[in-house]
């Protein structure tokens, strides 16, 4: 069962899924009009091997939802925040 965690950035609050049992870092990202939640199910299969964290992107489930800044620079900046939060310098995307 993930945990559900939230990363205080500048201008939005990032909320996302953490299973922390594997070792190797896994980014599973949702597309658009969806949330972290869509990879529950296999998020919990594949927990054994991967620590795994599913963001909920900005405007989407429990981050918040600003007024601007949806562009591809403002999407990967939150990804390389949320990694550097976690302590990875590298990970799987999914």
């Amino acid at each position: 069962m993930p945990i559900r965690q939230t990363l205080d950035l500048p201008d939005i609050q990032l909320s996302y899924l953490e299973w922390n049992q594997g070792q190797t870092p896994l980014l599973l990202l949702h597309g658009l009009a969806d949330h972290g939640l869509v990879w529950s199910s296999l998020g919990d299969y594949l927990a054994p091997k991967y620590h795994i964290v599913a963001p909920d992107l900005r405007g989407h489930g429990e981050s918040s939802k600003p007024d601007q800044g949806y562009t591809f620079d403002d999407h990967i900046a939150d990804l390389e925040a949320l990694m550097d939060h976690l302590g990875w310098s590298s990970a799987d995307i999914l």
